[in-house]
């Protein structure tokens, strides 16, 4: 007769799902930095308490059109790749082209591979354009070693299309 043994039902890593908290800053009319969090299920799924494999890395892939927003029919650009490591929660894309529209997704990466990508995230690079009508006049009744500045506000304030101007 056999004898008595334990078992143990293996799961199998699965992969994760997608990131949180993803949020963009601009950080010069050429330059955008991408931040998230990491996914609340690391590959484990089905809610299971034990959050699955360790993420190894996130892959994104942006792409831009040539105006707002960009669309299936829009997108210009094949996408570029670039991937991080499994501890860094932030991408910064350079050299982009003001006035253009830049679309991006990102998913983690463990070992059973690719997660599910995050919704697709949009930016246009808008900068301020430099005031208007500027002038400087140098008075006698200001007082010596006084000018006096004025201008009037720029026709792009930075905040985009269709924006509010401050």
């Amino acid at each position: 007769a056999c004898g008595a043994y334990a078992s143990q039902s293996l799961v199998a890593a699965g992969r994760p799902g997608p990131i949180t908290g993803l949020s963009t800053v601009l950080e010069n009319a050429t330059t955008v930095s991408v931040y998230w969090s990491l996914p609340a299920d690391t590959g484990r799924g089905n809610g299971a308490a034990d959050q699955g494999e360790p993420i190894t890395g996130f892959a994104m892939a942006i792409s831009y059109c040539d105006g707002p927003p960009c669309t299936a029919d829009t997108a210009a650009s094949p996408p570029s790749y670039a991937t991080t490591n499994g501890s860094q929660l932030s991408h910064t894309f350079t050299g982009l082209i003001e006035a253009r529209t830049y679309q991006w997704d990102i998913l983690a990466v463990n070992a059973a591979g690719d997660g599910v990508a995050s919704p697709v995230t949009q930016i246009t690079l808008f900068f301020p354009s430099p005031p208007q009508s500027f002038s400087a006049v140098v008075s006698a009744a200001d007082g010596p070693l006084k000018v006096r500045l004025s201008w009037q506000p720029p026709d792009n304030t930075g905040r985009g299309v269709g924006a509010d101007s401050e």
